[in-house]
């Protein structure tokens, strides 16, 4: 990655790439926060 430590996240349904892939329902946690 261009910037180490970050990563890209989308949806599974978009059909994109990305470090992370996540579907409806999913909870992503960053830090001592998230979000559903």
């Amino acid at each position: 990655t261009k910037m180490p430590g970050v990563k890209s996240i989308i949806s599974k349904d978009s059909k994109a790439r990305a470090d992370i892939l996540i579907s409806g329902g999913d909870i992503i946690q960053f830090g001592n926060l998230f979000l559903e």
